[in-house]
């Protein structure tokens, strides 16, 4: 049931309606902090939180950086330059000659990295700082070294061929000696050092040199020796060629091998004609030519001719056929006779004179005659082919001895070149060095006399920032010092310091600040009741929580809020000082409100109250008892009704989230005006987040200075995350009304800060 508000109610919600912006309308989601642009009101409020720190480290560094500008005596510099690479004709005609394109790559060019290094060690500093300390006793080579300095010289065209000397120190006469000494001993170091490495290069080189000639002396003669033994020149080309005669002679033999068989076989063929050999052949065309032996043969065809045509009319018995046979058989006789003669000569004891025929014809000659010629064709072949097979045997043993003899001919040939190079590169280096320590003989020069750096008015030039800058710097160091101290601090703290800071970060709407009293927990055990407490902590938690109320029943103006969860994410956090003093200002209303304590794990409102808690909620829940039975009227209002969280059972927070807690919370609603419950905190318990699904939102308490600000912000991402309305955020523990708002009149929020009386301690 709902009750209508007393007229003094009436007018004190009125007057918080007049002092209260009703921009909260409507329940906005968690953002997170917002990191677009800068936010003045917190970088004030930081610098104001950590003035005192920011001021003490600006004035600690500060002093000590006056102490040190003022204490710290004034530098002055002096310098020299020296000339180290000559610029005279000659000088540049010589350098040109030294790096000519057979020398050395970058033989010429002066190594200026390493010579300054050099100039800096100890080998060479150590001779010039002996003659200092005759002087100056207390300059070793630590010190010099650490504010001298030795660099090349450029200018707007490049680098140059000089190299610049400077010291520092605050005594000017020191400076003026110290440079004097560099430029002399550096002058020195010119002329002996660097001609010494010369001359050491130039004797190295003339060791060498004999050893060198003679390895390459030695090369020439085994190569001379090679060539003279196989008669070879240039065996790439000679073994070409030696492959190539070799085909040749390859080609050669088959051809007269094969013009050999051509003759053989006509050899045979003509032997066979003829039925003779070839001696006889020969005996036969000798009788042929033979004079005697043709008179023979015309005296014999005459006598046959006479037969032959006396035997027409004659017969064998005349006398005269008698007489001319017997004249043909007396020539027949001596033909036989010369034929055996001549073929006894010409047969030599080759063939039988018998088969030597008497007559040739001029057929048989001719046949006779290319008989002999064969046989001489062939015998002229066999020798050629002969001589072809030697010759071709004697180039494949060349051939075969040929690639031992390149190889050996081009290891003589590569060993000749390396020695060869070798001694041209030390021929060259030796000329090179020679020209060299030529040049050396010129020393280097003084571009620019050792002196101090003076103005245009001819004073010393001081070194460094003037000492106001130097002091600019050391406070500008100081405050950023002082400020990065203050955000290590804050960091470590982890804390909302105001209500304006958890307002800026959360970015949710700040509905109520309750401001620390010492006083609070008597009230809340022993003065509950008593409203009006003369006491001044008293009053302001009151209106605090007056303030808090009336802003949550203008929140939603179209849906009155009927049900909240209160929590924290922190158990010391004060959720339930808050929702009991909310309970008490919204009972003061004329509203039947019910406080429920959900907090199963540490319930604290029944000893704060001063009710039982024998049984409540944790029974009416487990055993689904009637609610109505275990609710208590508060004994110091009437309108405030309470339900205590019983006894602890086991699985009593996880029946929150059952359907029964669901059924009674809708009950809770039809019965009271408002329903307020206060759960376990949200750092290791989830009551809250059951009950604020079913609820009209989620109130969270946060402890200004005291809850841990990172947990804050993970918590309300859960909470975001599973898409729970969250009402706002109540500061507690805020240390003046007029902090727990200052953030609103930035925003343009609220009335003007003397409406904000209520606040105010």
């Amino acid at each position: 049931m709902r009750t209508d508000p007393d007229e003094t109610t009436v007018s004190l919600l009125t007057a918080y309606e007049q002092s209260e912006d009703l921009a909260f309308k409507h329940m906005a989601p968690f953002k997170g902090a917002s990191k677009k642009g800068l936010r003045v009101g917190a970088v004030s409020r930081f610098l104001r939180r950590n003035l005192l720190l920011i001021l003490a480290t600006t004035l600690g560094i500060s002093g000590l950086v006056f102490y040190l500008v003022w204490r710290q005596p004034r530098q002055y510099e002096g310098e020299f330059q020296l000339l180290v690479e000559p610029l005279s004709a000659e000088g540049r005609l010589t350098n040109s000659a030294a790096s000519s394109p057979q020398s050395q790559p970058g033989s010429a060019e002066t190594d200026y990295a390493t010579l300054i290094r050099l100039l800096k060690s100890p080998t060479v500093l150590n001779k010039i700082i002996g003659k200092i300390q005759a002087r100056y006793a207390d300059l070793d080579h630590n010190r010099l070294t650490g504010t001298l300095n030795v660099k090349r010289v450029e200018d707007s065209s490049g680098k140059t061929k000089l190299i610049g000397v400077t010291y520092q120190d605050p005594d000017l006469q020191q400076i003026n000696f110290v440079l004097e000494q560099l430029a002399s001993g550096y002058i020195q170091y010119s002329k002996e050092e660097r001609q010494t490495y010369l001359g050491e290069g130039i004797s190295f080189i003339s060791k060498k040199l004999p050893e060198a000639r003679q390895n390459v002396a030695n090369l020439e003669k085994q190569l001379q020796e090679l060539q003279q033994k196989y008669r070879i020149t240039n065996p790439d080309t000679e073994g070409a060629g030696l492959a190539q005669q070799a085909r040749d002679l390859e080609s050669q033999r088959l051809d007269v091998r094969r013009r050999l068989q051509a003759q053989k076989s006509l050899y045979a063929n003509l032997q066979g004609q003829l039925g003779l050999a070839p001696s006889e052949a020969i005996a036969a065309s000798s009788l042929t030519e033979n004079p005697r032996y043709q008179q023979l043969i015309g005296e014999l065809k005459q006598v046959e001719t006479e037969i032959a045509a006396q035997a027409a009319t004659l017969t064998d018995d005349n006398p005269l056929m008698q007489d001319l046979r017997a004249k043909q058989a007396n020539l027949k006789t001596l033909l036989s006779q010369e034929t055996r003669n001549l073929a006894s000569q010409n047969l030599a004891g080759n063939g039988s004179a018998s088969n030597v025929p008497n007559f040739q014809g001029s057929l048989q000659r001719g046949l006779s005659q290319q008989l002999v010629e064969t046989l001489n064709d062939i015998q002229v072949l066999e020798v050629q082919s002969q001589a072809a097979q030697q010759a071709s045997e004697a180039v494949d043993r060349k051939l075969q001895q040929f690639p031992a003899i390149q190889r050996r001919y081009n290891e003589i040939q590569r060993e000749l070149g390396g020695a060869t190079k070798s001694l041209n590169q030390l021929l060259e280096n030796q000329e090179n060095l020679k020209v060299e320590d030529a040049q050396q003989q010129i020393p280097w020069q003084l571009a620019v006399s050792p002196g101090i750096r003076r103005d245009q008015n001819g004073d010393p030039v001081s070194l460094g920032q003037s000492r106001p800058a130097k002091l600019a710097l050391g406070v500008l160091g100081g405050l950023l010092l002082g400020i990065g101290l203050s955000l290590l601090r804050e960091k470590r703290q982890n804390v909302f310091h105001s209500t304006a800071d958890l307002r800026d970060e959360t970015q949710l709407p700040l509905l109520g600040a309750l401001p620390f009293s010492e006083t609070a927990s008597v009230l809340e055990t022993h003065e509950i009741g008593d409203l009006h407490s003369p006491k001044q902590s008293q009053q302001m938690l009151r209106r605090a929580a007056e303030a808090l109320y009336a802003k949550l029943k203008f929140l939603n103006s179209e849906m009155p809020i009927q049900s909240l969860v209160v929590s924290s994410v922190t158990s010391r956090d004060g959720k339930t000082t808050a929702a009991m003093h909310l309970s008490q200002v919204a009972a003061s209303t004329g509203q039947r409100v019910l406080l429920v304590d959900a907090n199963m794990a540490m319930p604290q409102l029944h000893s704060y109250l001063g009710v039982p808690n024998f049984e409540g909620l944790s029974e009416i829940l487990h055993k689904k008892l009637d609610p109505t039975q275990y609710i208590q009227r508060s004994p110091h209002h009437a309108n405030l009704f309470i339900l205590s969280s019983g006894q602890s059972l086991a699985g009593a927070s996880q029946l929150l989230a059952s359907a029964q807690m669901q059924y009674l919370m809708g009950q809770f609603q039809n019965m009271f005006d408002l329903v307020v419950y206060d759960t376990a905190h949200l750092l290791d318990y989830t009551d809250a987040q059951y009950l604020s699904w079913q609820a009209d939102g989620l109130l969270l308490v946060v402890g200004i200075g005291r809850t841990q600000h990172s947990l804050v912000l993970k918590a309300l991402k859960s909470l975001s995350s599973s898409r729970l309305p969250i009402l706002g955020t109540v500061a507690n523990f805020a240390s003046g009304a007029a902090d727990a708002f200052e953030g609103e009149r930035s925003l343009g929020v609220g009335r003007p800060e003397d409406e904000f009386e209520i606040f105010r301690v």
